[in-house]
Parts: structure tokens; C-alpha cells; sequence
């Protein structure tokens, strides 16, 4: 599920969080955003604590509520944000987009520690194997789409929408006249993705519909594309108000508490709920990330962001995100977690302790010295 949601560069962070305070480029709070979206599928994966009553009603909260697919859908909102600012930074500073340093930059930010969890993965279950191949090579969403049983790495299929985005996305950008970026990015696609979303629902059997609405790039563009349309906005000097942030939000749960009604009394089939609710999601994702990354949110949200706990959760969030599904299979709590049963209070603080232990080691120990070496590798070729 991840991306430069959750993967940015260091140097790229000058525009989001490394740029001195005074800079019109920094926008303090998306470390603080991504930490909330990486915790709420951290929470949707992880298992209840055994005889700890509110640890089950969190655990029934969080299924209802989806927490998982909204955590992920911040990611695409903040990826198509990001990648379409610094696109759109870039050609304004040198006239064009350089593909062959976008694509460095961002194999070498995303490929070292997701290969090697699929090393791991293999050598832990070997079993495993026969989604190797789609992992590989980025495709793994369609591949889960029709084998979608527990795996190991399930949860890579976002990675997958994403790797896809990357590679059709700096050329759209590149060749797009700026003046139609936002009627584009706001309109045309979402509206695109909209359809498509509906004629999988339309065309396939429920339960295959719905998965590929979730998984498929084309559907997932909604909210990629909406999150470049912020960025669009914010060249423009359009800012979204409170008023049109909160608008945004309210007609997001309106739509979404709408098809969970609808789906619960029977009226509307988990395909086409899933057509309404992702676009729900997308608007609220979309107010979400322009009041905190663009706007001034109020004092409380902004110190709980901008805490040194939360910034650093959101630095390691790529790992973090990749190495906690893999480690809950290596301790053999995933099927708990599957099925809402509970494990002894020590298990589950061990496996907390190992998520965050492992993502920050490799954030200090493999993705630091990578991203330096990257920094290096781009310096030589501009010179």
C-alpha cells in the first residue's frame, strides 16, 4: 500500500517537512498525517489483547469503520499530492521533467527494503512462492484480486497501484498544458475512475467486482488524482477554505454512511458499495489533507502532528508499513487477527515492539545510507 505517501525521499522532504520554517515549501504536519494513516492499518491488522474487553470493541470499531482502506486511501491522496508538487516544482525550475532521475529516485527509495521483505517472506514461507512473481513486478494488486487468500504480503497490492501510478504519472504531467491540471486532475479522471468503478460492478460477479475496485489502478486514480488536483490548487494560489474543506467532508460521510446503510439493509451490493464508499473516502482524504498540509488547523491537532513521537512514526511509516503484516505471519498471529481472537497481553506488545523496532532499524541502518547514496548518484549525473 505504499508510495510517496509513505516513502519520501529525504531531499524530496524539502517540500515537505526538511525546508526551513519560513519557506513557502514547508508543510510541517504530513509526517504528523502520514503517522495516522500508517497506525490505522497497524491497528486494522493487529489482533486483540486476550480478557481486554475495550481491546475488542476497538477491534469491532476499526473493522466497521473501514480503518484500513481510509489509512491506505491518505496514502494516494498524499502520494498524488507530493509526486504531482514536486513534478510541477521541478518544471517550473527547468522547463521540463527529468523521467530517468524520477524513476532513480524512486527505485532507490522503494525498492531495497520492499525486495528485501520478499526475500524474507520466501525464506520464511516457502510456500509463498507462487505470488513472487506478480510482487516482483508490481502487479501483485490484479494477482491478489483473483487468489485472495491470506498472504504474507497482502498487503502489498497498494505498492503495486502505486508503482503503476509512477510510471504513467511524470509523462502526464510532463505533456499536460498547466492550465487545464485542475479541470484534469479534478474532473476528467475522477470522473473517469468513477465509471470504471461502476462498470466493474456492472460487468464482473460481486465479490471479484469489489476487490478490483479497491486494487485496480484505474479505480484508485480517483484519489491519486484528486490528491495532485491539491497540488494544482495550491500552484494556482487556490487554496481550499475551512468552509470548503468542511463541505468536502461532510459530503464524503453523507455518501459513505449512505452505502454502509444501504449495503446493510440490503439495497446496495458490496461492489456497488464499494463504488460509493471509495469516492466518500476520496473526499474526506482530500479535505483531510489540505486543512492539515495547507491550511492552519487548530492548535491541538497541530501539536499532536507535530510531535516528535508522531514525526518520527511518520519518517519510518514506509517500513513500517511493509515489515508489520510479515512480522504478525512470523509470530503466527495473523490468523487471530483474522478472526477476532484474542492473544496473551505479552505476544501483543512483543509484536508492537517488533514492528516499530524493525522499521526504525531500517529506516537508520538501509533507507538513510541509500537515500544519501542516491543524493550522490544524482549529483554525478547533473554534473
Amino acid at each position: 500500500m505504499y508510495s510517496a505517501g509513505l516513502s519520501e525521499p529525504r531531499e524530496e522532504r524539502t517540500f515537505v517537512g526538511a525546508a526551513p520554517a519560513g519557506s513557502a515549501s514547508y508543510l510541517p504536519l504530513v509526517d504528523g498525517l502520514r503517522a495516522l494513516a500508517v497506525l490505522m492499518v497497524l491497528a486494522t491488522h493487529a489482533p486483540i489483547i486476550q480478557n481486554f474487553a475495550p481491546s475488542y470493541y476497538f477491534w469491532k470499531l476499526v473493522d466497521v469503520a473501514h480503518l484500513a482502506y481510509f489509512g491506505v486511501d491518505i496514502f494516494f491522496v498524499l502520494s498524488g499530492f507530493l509526486i504531482t508538487r514536486l513534478l510541477l516544482k521541478e518544471r517550473e525550475r527547468t522547463g521540463g521533467i527529468s523521467l530517468s532521475q524520477f524513476f532513480i529516485k524512486r527505485a532507490l527509495r522503494i525498492l531495497p527494503i520492499y525486495y528485501l521483505c520478499v526475500l524474507v517472506m520466501v525464506l520464511a514461507f516457502p510456500q509463498s512462492w507462487h505470488g513472487v512473481p506478480s510482487l516482483a513486478v508490481f502487479v501483485f494488486n490484479y494477482y491478489h484480486a483473483f487468489h485472495s487468500t491470506p498472504y504474507p504480503m497482502e498487503h502489498a497490492w497498494s505498492l503495486a497501484v502505486e508503482e503503476q501510478f509512477y510510471l504513467l504519472w511524470p509523462i502526464l504531467i510532463a505533456l499536460l498544458p498547466l492550465g487545464w491540471g485542475r479541470r484534469v486532475t479534478g474532473l476528467v479522471i475522477p470522473a473517469l475512475a468513477l465509471l470504471a468503478s461502476m462498470a466493474l460492478a456492472a460487468s464482473l460477479e460481486p465479490t471479484l467486482a469489489a476487490t478490483l475496485i479497491n486494487k485496480a489502478l484505474p479505480t484508485r486514480m480517483l484519489s491519486l488524482s484528486l490528491g495532485a488536483y491539491l497540488a494544482f490548487r495550491e500552484k494556482e494560489g487556490a487554496i481550499p477554505s475551512n468552509l470548503e474543506c468542511l463541505l468536502l467532508v461532510a459530503s464524503g460521510l453523507a455518501i459513505a454512511v449512505l452505502a454502509a446503510g444501504g449495503r446493510i439493509l440490503g439495497y446496495v451490493a458490496p461492489d456497488w458499495y464499494w463504488c460509493f464508499t471509495l469516492f466518500g473516502y476520496a473526499l474526506i482524504d482530500l479535505a483531510l489533507l489540505a486543512y492539515i498540509a495547507l491550511g492552519k488547523p487548530v492548535a491541538p491537532v497541530a501539536a499532536i502532528l507535530t510531535a516528535r513521537p508522531v514525526v518520527y512514526i511518520g519518517r519510518i511509516s514506509y517500513g513500517l508499513y511493509l515489515y508489520h503484516l510479515l512480522i504478525f505471519y512470523i509470530l503466527g498471529i495473523n490468523e487471530a487477527a483474522l478472526a477476532g481472537r484474542g492473544i496473551p497481553l505479552l505476544l501483543w506488545v512483543s509484536a508492537m515492539v517488533a514492528c516499530f523496532a524493525v522499521a526504525a532499524l531500517s529506516f537508520e541502518l538501509i533507507e538513510k545510507p541509500i537515500m544519501g547514496l542516491r543524493r550522490t548518484l544524482l549529483k554525478t549525473r547533473v554534473a
